[in-house]
């Protein structure tokens, strides 16, 4: 788990997300939107068909959200769903500003801006 803060229209909130190198987009559910004063209807963007790792497919809706972590503030492209998910973070926005380093044998993530 990384904890991370999403920010709309200044409004921050901490979430936990999982980090997924193979997910090409974060994404949150509309509950975690919610939190941010966003719903899944007053997102102003088309619906797109999403494949998850179990190669299901779902429903979401993209937007730019305000990502900061390790004090580094970030505009990042997150698609909000209305499946109760776990919060991911993918690579889109976030990859490119950091080199990362995935410990296994300590269990652990270490994110250097770049």
């Amino acid at each position: 788990m990384i904890t991370v803060q999403l920010g709309h229209e200044g409004q921050f909130r901490y979430f936990n997300f999982l980090l997924d190198s193979g997910a090409d987009y974060s994404m949150i559910s509309e509950g975690d939107a919610l939190m941010l004063g966003l719903s899944y209807s007053s997102i102003q963007s088309n619906e797109l068909k999403v494949e998850l790792a179990n190669t299901n497919h779902i429903l979401a809706k993209k937007i730019t959200l305000d990502l900061l972590m390790d004090g580094l503030l970030l505009q990042v492209p997150i698609l909000v769903t209305k499946e109760n998910l776990n919060c991911i973070l993918g690579r889109q926005g976030v990859f490119e500003a950091f080199e990362i380093t995935f410990k296994e044998r300590v269990g652990k993530v270490v994110f250097n801006q770049v």
